[in-house]
């Protein structure tokens, strides 16, 4: 339905293709025949379907078959080495190396200096810097100017619920709001762009469930919980599968603090929030941690 709305006048189409199941990419790339084709990353997301991360590479990595080009993170050694084997040729993308990097950056500003251009990101943390590399380096292949292309990103809207930092009332306080969903890869993006935020402030993560993860999810929960409670955050919040495994291997912390729902969980965590505390939500979508933010709202507004 995307590629028949395509307007006759258009002369670059950007195709999101999605999967959780083997088979479901190799359909799209045949029906979209995309001329350049883009993996962000992989990690550990749909496990029910692709059981470990080689069947999500397999699975992602067959969007390369016999595309002219595929651009790729050049951190993700093996899906470079996959599309290498795949596409016609390969271009590589990153902050500090790459076919094409940025001269230089900035997290706090989320800028990107790239041939002589700032590049301003709507969007926090250095796993989307990092993807923003991505699209300047398809920018590059169709054309498009570094003025062009940075011109078109810092005018992207930011999607609701993905890395939203907002200000909570008048008190001081931030939320970052990443609730749409949640995989392991994206809980280490998400504490790795808290840890870089609000020196000197109270952090706090506040995590629930991440869903479709098979088998493996027990110990992808509890390896979640032990990155939460190494991190520099002051508290610990959880709910559902997450909370369980901050009992398990948090036991006894004063910093964890665990509910059986949203209600429950925020009567223990109200009392514990400073007035300038920098907040992040984060669960699969499923879980709709969301609806902890009206009481955020409220405790940040009165």
């Amino acid at each position: 339905l995307t590629l028949l709305g395509v307007p006759d006048s258009a002369d670059v189409a950007v195709i999101e293709m999605g999967t959780n199941y083997p088979g479901e990419i190799p359909l799209l790339r045949a029906i979209a025949e995309p001329d350049v084709a883009i993996v962000t990353s992989i990690g550990e997301e749909h496990l029910e379907g692709f059981h470990d991360l080689a069947g999500v590479l397999a699975e992602e990595g067959s969007v390369f078959d016999g595309v002219p080009l595929g651009i790729v993170p050049v951190t993700e050694g093996e899906l470079v080495a996959l599309a290498r084997r795949k596409a016609r040729q390969v271009m590589t993308a990153g902050l500090e190396e790459g076919d094409v990097h940025a001269e230089s950056w900035d997290l706090g500003s989320g800028t990107i200096r790239f041939r002589n251009v700032d590049v301003t990101v709507p969007l926090r943390g250095a796993h989307n810097l990092r993807n923003a590399m991505l699209a300047l380096a398809a920018a590059d292949a169709c054309g498009v100017s570094a003025e062009r292309a940075a011109a078109g990103i810092a005018a992207t809207p930011a999607p609701a619920m993905r890395s939203a930092v907002t200000p909570l009332g008048q008190r001081g306080a931030t939320l970052i709001n990443d609730a749409y969903n949640a995989n392991p890869a994206s809980m280490r993006a998400a504490f790795e762009m808290l840890a870089g935020m609000g020196a000197g402030r109270q952090r706090v993560v506040v995590l629930g469930t991440m869903r479709e993860l098979g088998p493996t999810s027990p110990q992808l929960h509890l390896d979640v919980a032990r990155l939460a409670v190494a991190g520099p955050f002051d508290l610990i919040a959880g709910i559902g599968d997450l909370g369980a495994a901050l009992r398990t291997v948090a036991e006894g912390d004063p910093r964890v603090i665990t509910g059986n729902d949203v209600e429950d969980l925020w009567t223990g965590l109200r009392p514990r929030l400073e007035k300038d505390a920098v907040i992040l939500i984060k669960a699969s979508r499923g879980v709709k941690l969301e609806r902890l933010v009206p009481f955020l709202t409220d405790w940040a507004t009165t």
